[in-house]
Protein backbone atom coordinates (compact mmCIF):
# COMPACT_ATOMS: atom_id res chain seq x y z
CA UNK A 1 0.00 0.00 0.00
CA UNK A 2 1.52 3.65 -0.28
CA UNK A 3 -0.44 6.54 0.33
CA UNK A 4 0.17 10.22 -0.57
CA UNK A 5 -1.53 13.46 0.79
CA UNK A 6 -1.67 16.88 -0.79
CA UNK A 7 -2.69 20.42 -0.54
CA UNK A 8 -5.18 20.67 -3.53
CA UNK A 9 -5.11 24.29 -4.24
CA UNK A 10 -1.20 24.75 -4.04
CA UNK A 11 -0.47 20.82 -4.59
CA UNK A 12 2.09 20.98 -1.79
CA UNK A 13 2.65 17.00 -0.88
CA UNK A 14 2.06 16.61 3.15
CA UNK A 15 3.19 13.52 3.27
CA UNK A 16 4.22 10.28 1.81
CA UNK A 17 4.13 6.83 2.91
CA UNK A 18 6.24 3.80 0.40
CA UNK A 19 7.66 1.04 2.72
CA UNK A 20 9.60 -0.97 1.62
CA UNK A 21 8.79 -3.75 4.49
CA UNK A 22 5.98 -4.82 5.77
CA UNK A 23 3.95 -2.09 7.87
CA UNK A 24 0.97 -2.10 10.49
CA UNK A 25 0.92 1.59 11.43
CA UNK A 26 0.22 4.96 9.30
CA UNK A 27 0.74 8.22 10.27
CA UNK A 28 1.66 11.12 8.40
CA UNK A 29 1.62 13.24 11.78
CA UNK A 30 4.14 15.91 12.39
CA UNK A 31 4.19 17.76 15.24
CA UNK A 32 5.69 20.75 13.34
CA UNK A 33 3.11 21.03 10.28
CA UNK A 34 0.01 22.68 10.72
CA UNK A 35 -2.66 22.24 7.86
CA UNK A 36 -5.80 23.85 7.73
CA UNK A 37 -8.25 23.73 5.61
CA UNK A 38 -9.15 19.79 5.18
CA UNK A 39 -11.75 20.37 2.72
CA UNK A 40 -8.85 21.07 0.16
CA UNK A 41 -6.58 17.76 1.12
CA UNK A 42 -6.49 14.61 -1.39
CA UNK A 43 -5.48 11.67 -0.24
CA UNK A 44 -4.01 9.00 -2.80
CA UNK A 45 -3.39 5.64 -2.07
CA UNK A 46 -3.43 2.18 -3.68
CA UNK A 47 -3.75 -1.41 -2.71
CA UNK A 48 -1.75 -3.93 -4.63
CA UNK A 49 -3.57 -7.12 -5.28
CA UNK A 50 -1.08 -8.84 -7.19
CA UNK A 51 -1.01 -12.41 -6.32
CA UNK A 52 -4.33 -11.83 -5.11
CA UNK A 53 -6.15 -11.62 -8.25
CA UNK A 54 -9.13 -13.22 -6.95
CA UNK A 55 -9.61 -10.57 -4.28
CA UNK A 56 -8.55 -7.78 -6.67
CA UNK A 57 -11.68 -9.16 -9.17
CA UNK A 58 -14.51 -9.25 -6.55
CA UNK A 59 -13.05 -5.51 -5.45
CA UNK A 60 -13.70 -4.44 -9.20
CA UNK A 61 -16.73 -6.34 -9.69
CA UNK A 62 -18.52 -5.12 -6.15
CA UNK A 63 -17.13 -1.30 -6.76
CA UNK A 64 -16.74 -0.32 -10.70
CA UNK A 65 -20.03 -0.10 -11.70
CA UNK A 66 -21.20 1.61 -8.39
CA UNK A 67 -22.10 5.18 -8.86
CA UNK A 68 -21.04 6.31 -5.23
CA UNK A 69 -17.73 4.27 -5.21
CA UNK A 70 -16.36 4.28 -8.70
CA UNK A 71 -15.73 8.38 -9.14
CA UNK A 72 -12.82 7.64 -6.13
CA UNK A 73 -11.43 4.50 -7.97
CA UNK A 74 -8.99 3.59 -11.00
CA UNK A 75 -8.43 0.05 -11.71
CA UNK A 76 -4.98 -1.12 -13.13
CA UNK A 77 -5.86 -4.50 -14.56
CA UNK A 78 -2.61 -5.30 -15.56
CA UNK A 79 -0.75 -4.55 -12.43
CA UNK A 80 -3.78 -5.72 -10.19
CA UNK A 81 -3.67 -2.74 -8.38
CA UNK A 82 -6.33 -0.31 -7.18
CA UNK A 83 -6.29 3.49 -6.67
CA UNK A 84 -7.97 5.20 -4.29
CA UNK A 85 -8.85 9.08 -3.87
CA UNK A 86 -9.79 10.24 -0.76
CA UNK A 87 -11.40 14.39 -1.24
CA UNK A 88 -14.58 16.12 -0.90
CA UNK A 89 -16.47 14.85 -3.57
CA UNK A 90 -16.42 19.10 -5.08
CA UNK A 91 -12.43 17.91 -6.22
CA UNK A 92 -13.44 15.34 -8.70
Amino acid sequence: MQLYLYDYESGENIFSWRPIEDQWWITGFAPDKTYNGIENQVMIGSVDFSGNENMYAKFEERYSDDIDFNKFLVFDDTNKVIWICWCEVDLI
